[in-house]
């Protein structure tokens, strides 16, 4: 139960209205992601959720972040140096749950911005305490779930899960599947529900592409903090490589303490 003695389940509708309104309040485009949304389109059993996922549009991630902070949330703090985050974490010293607000989602290689115009345009509306909310539509949802369910794929469970999900997908939402997920241009990573590798020629000799997908490989490889790490020291420059290295393996304490409170 949350500290304002709230059950956790109210706590979640309560904040999918609160992430609503506060993107009114600033004007920004969003879509509250995964959650109790995949249990209400049937991808997954209804289970309570700790947190809520938030995709802003780009331009208004910083301001629709700060709506929030002057709420009362606060980002939750992290390790200097560990590169660049999809998203920020928000804590809020009455609320157990938290508030993930992402800038894109990993496994989405095209940019930001037409990522999010991508998922926006088959957005649909879902009530959360009586307020109306913008949620991706059921093959939107698929294509996200199965992303967040293979960036970790070491973990058997989440192959087999996100591969049960897309086998038992009707055959009109497994095509809108594969729209969503080129027009995210999301192959690379949602490849082994293909079971053919699905890589344009053209896409594989661009930097950023071949970066992506390393470090989609990566995390599937070392699902813990030292995959950031390793990306860290690999995108250092050469002479900034040892120093890197160094500090990924002497934290200071206050960085050790953040991983590990107790």
């Amino acid at each position: 139960m949350s500290e304002s003695g709230i059950p956790p389940a109210i706590s979640i509708e309560l904040l999918h209205a609160l992430v609503a309104r506060s993107a009114t309040l600033c004007d920004a485009r969003y879509l509250v992601l995964k959650g109790p949304t995949l249990a209400n389109q049937g991808l997954r059993p209804e289970r309570l959720s700790s947190d809520v996922d938030v995709l802003v549009e780009p331009a208004k991630f910083d301001e629709f972040s700060h709506t929030l902070e002057t709420a009362g949330w606060a980002p939750r703090p992290e390790i200097r140096d560990i590169g660049p985050k999809h998203s920020i974490t928000l804590l809020h010293p009455n609320w157990s749950c938290d508030i993930d607000v992402h800038r894109y989602f990993p496994g989405a290689f095209a940019s930001p911005q037409e990522s999010f115009d991508a998922l926006w345009r088959r957005r649909e509306r879902a009530w959360f305490a009586d307020t109306s909310v913008c949620v991706p539509n059921r093959s939107t949802s698929a294509v996200i779930h199965a992303l967040h369910l293979l960036r970790e794929a070491k973990a058997d469970r989440n192959r087999a899960t996100a591969q049960s999900m897309f086998d038992e997908l009707d055959e009109v939402t497994r095509r809108e599947f594969w729209e969503i997920s080129n027009e995210l241009d999301s192959g690379y990573a949602l490849n082994e529900l293909s079971r053919s590798r699905v890589d344009d020629a053209r896409a594989q000799r661009s930097p950023t592409w071949r970066k992506q997908a390393r470090d989609w490989d990566l995390r599937q490889s070392t699902p813990t903090r030292t995959g950031d790490w390793v990306r860290v020291v690999l995108d250092s420059p050469p002479l900034q490589r040892p120093a890197a290295l160094w500090h990924a393996v002497w934290l200071s304490e206050e960085e050790l303490r953040l991983e590990h409170p107790a």
